[in-house]
């Protein structure tokens, strides 16, 4: 579980730091959000969500590969197993990740990362008023485990706001 909270955070951190990091226009450094992402084009959108995508996954195997040499040379056994193995301790934090598999690649075609930016899009064009959240959390939001609550949310919290 700790594993876990520190591949995801690393992730975080990475996003967090590449969005800050990089060079911003003119009116400074922001996270991107709502505003900014109805105002990119299409492909703008599909670049950013491919290049959150890719920096997710070397977070997470970053992370775990720390993870296998932190615990090198160790010989007494993480509490709950009744063996150790520093290998297993970085293939146990890489099948622990929860990922984004949604979406679609094909030899012949670009990698389809719809499933991303049309919940996100859709939300941010049906719920003006939530477009202060950030890019990054909303496609936290998409990861697997929580992809299809995700997605009801999307749909139901301007109503809910509205009210």
């Amino acid at each position: 579980m700790t594993l876990r909270l520190t591949s995801i955070a690393s992730a975080i951190l990475f996003v967090i730091l590449f969005s800050c990091c990089r060079s911003q226009p003119a009116r400074g450094p922001h996270i991107e959000d709502g505003d900014d992402w109805l105002s990119w084009t299409p492909a703008r959108r599909e670049s950013f969500v491919k290049d959150f995508l890719t920096g997710y996954l070397y977070g997470v195997l970053d992370t775990c590969s720390r993870a296998t040499t932190l615990f090198r040379g160790r010989t007494e056994p993480i509490p709950s197993t009744e063996k150790f193995d520093p290998i297993e301790v970085g293939t146990r934090c890489e099948t622990q990740r929860d990922g984004f598999s949604k979406f679609r690649t094909s030899p012949d075609k670009p990698t389809d990362v719809s499933p991303y930016t049309d919940p996100i899009t859709a939300f941010y064009k049906n719920h003006p008023s939530k477009r202060y959240l950030h890019i990054d959390l909303q496609l936290l939001g998409l990861r697997d485990s929580t992809y299809n609550e995700s997605v009801r949310i999307y749909e139901q919290v301007g109503d809910a706001g509205s009210k």
